[in-house]
């Protein structure tokens, strides 16, 4: 049966593929067609059963994935970015196995999120409850991955600027669940490491990569033994989230949190923009519209419906609930991105 505890194993390492996968049980192998021949020879072993490849986590897709699904197979193993990882989680508990997780880049926390984030008639949903029996971080594996993609893990490790806040905001209109001091102080522990560190994010280092999983790890952790994830996920999500509804296109999933960041920092009037936004251009994400092929006219109907997207989905109460995006707002927030 799946696995159930209040932490996450992770195992860091080089050459630690070969050495995980010869003690799992007969898997399957979920991971993407492009990731294949990069890792195909750390699978030459017995208990390889095959593979399951992936291409988006959208419910139809992986039914298909489950009706090809090896009935000799005794565990899953997640290989490669939050795709396959969360294909992966939806595999393993649709059949009941044993995951073990294997990232193939620091881009997302998906490896150590219970729930498994699906897509249905193009809206997220989170469901399941999966914990893996390891989560494999081999560092040569991750930095075979593009910069862009890695660096971009900065997003859902530093989204405590804007959640921390909107937290607050909620507590103060008696919105459960109420703040916890004690989890507060931790994330902001956690935002303090990553300040530090930039320059090993940047550069995709052994303690870079480290630094990064191992704030994935605490988000994932604090959410599962907290029944919510408050400190870790809000506003600058839902953004995301309404962003990639309204213009049907698909962006590398940090890069549109950290513009998430900036535009959910200026509407809160908080005063750690500025820090944030440091943190984001000195680790080299990408988060301006232009630079992630976005024009300004997406970003502007995108605020102008996300109030009531966050209400229709019944998203954690924030910022949004609260401020109605006008013609004066809309400026301000244009010129965050104009020289």
């Amino acid at each position: 049966m799946i696995k159930t505890m209040t932490s996450f194993k992770i195992q860091y390492g080089r050459d630690l593929i070969a050495e995980v996968v010869k003690h799992v049980p007969a898997y399957v192998l979920v991971t993407m067609e492009e990731i294949w021949p990069i890792v195909k020879s750390e699978f030459n072993t017995e208990n390889f059963v095959g593979c399951l490849f992936t291409e988006n986590t959208d419910v139809l897709h992986l039914e298909k994935l489950l009706e090809d699904f090896p009935r000799e197979v005794k565990s899953v193993i997640g290989l490669g970015g939050g795709c396959a990882i969360d294909s992966a989680k939806y595999i393993a508990s649709k059949s009941g196995l044993p995951l073990f997780q294997i990232p193939s880049t620091v881009s997302t926390n998906a490896c150590f999120t219970r729930t498994i984030a699906t897509r249905e008639h193009g809206k997220i949903h989170y469901t399941g409850n999966v914990v893996p029996e390891v989560v494999c971080v081999d560092y040569e594996l991750i930095k075979q991955a593009p910069l862009r993609l890695n660096r971009a893990g900065l997003g859902d490790a530093i989204c405590g600027y804007t959640a921390l806040y909107d937290w607050r905001l909620a507590d103060k209109r008696k919105v459960p669940p109420l703040l916890d001091p004690r989890l507060v102080r931790a994330r902001r522990r956690k935002l303090r490491i990553i300040k530090d560190n930039v320059d090993e994010i940047r550069e995709v280092t052994d303690s870079g990569i480290k630094t990064l999983m191992e704030t994935h790890k605490w988000t994932g952790t604090a959410a599962w033994m907290n029944f919510h994830s408050r400190a870790n996920h809000s506003s600058e999500h839902f953004f995301a989230y309404n962003l990639e509804r309204m213009t049907g296109k698909w962006f590398i999933h940090g890069e549109l949190v950290c513009l998430g960041i900036v535009l959910m920092l200026a509407l809160q009037e908080n005063s750690e923009l500025y820090e944030a936004r440091k943190i984001i251009e000195e680790c080299g994400v990408p988060y301006a519209p232009e630079l992630l092929g976005l024009s300004w006219d997406e970003i502007e109907i995108t605020l102008k419906t996300l109030r009531d997207y966050v209400v229709q989905e019944n998203f954690y109460y924030s910022i949004i609930n609260e401020i109605g995006v006008n013609e004066q707002i809309l400026q301000s927030l244009k010129s965050l991105f104009q020289n």
